[in-house]
């Protein structure tokens, strides 16, 4: 994604100083000063920087390349051996979907029921839960449906992996339908 980011000005990752930062701390290290900026998920450390006082400006990976966004991973052999679990899965994963949308203090009741923790931060948790519901939709899952897989993006963004320097897709990068299986979806 920083790649994805610093291509769509020009730049390079030789053109910026990197800082790894474990445990998720990127968004401290931007509240403190220690760096210019950092990377993050919109629905994560935008929404934590505002609740603390620190304003934030970000800059959309989704703008520059159409990256792909959460998804189910499968094997070949489970999707053909699980199919019917699959389904039955991503059907009971979009149906949460809606349902938390519609009610999000449903869905952190049931998060803080898994992991009691959560409850420390009530109104900062509800807070990035609402923040990801707005990541679970875009223009084209409106158009084509919830879960709708988006074939060009995926396309555009293995083209620009491909090119990346060092990238592991070398050679002829794979065909969108090789990555992806729409047949899942609930019809």
């Amino acid at each position: 994604m920083l790649q994805a980011l610093l291509s769509s000005a020009g730049l390079k990752p030789s053109d910026v100083d990197i800082e790894l930062y474990p445990d998720f701390g990127q968004g401290a290290a931007l509240a403190k000063g220690a760096v210019d900026a950092a990377t993050g998920f919109i629905n994560n450390e935008p929404v934590q920087l505002e609740l603390s006082g620190t304003p934030a400006s970000v800059l959309r990976v989704d703008q520059a390349v159409p990256l792909p966004g959460n998804g189910l991973i499968a094997g070949t052999a489970a999707i053909t051996s699980k199919r019917a679990q699959l389904r039955a899965f991503i059907a009971a994963t979009l149906r949460a979907m809606r349902e938390i949308e519609a009610d999000p203090q449903k869905g952190l009741d049931a998060a803080i029921a898994a992991v009691p923790e959560l409850a420390q931060q009530r109104p900062a948790q509800l807070a990035i839960l609402k923040a990801t519901i707005a990541t679970w939709s875009d223009d084209y899952t409106r158009a084509h449906g919830e879960g709708a897989i988006d074939e060009a993006a995926w396309a555009s963004t293995v083209t620009f992996m491909a090119h990346l320097p060092g990238s592991p897709i070398s050679g002829t990068p794979p065909a969108v339908p090789q990555l992806v299986d729409s047949s899942l979806l609930p019809s």
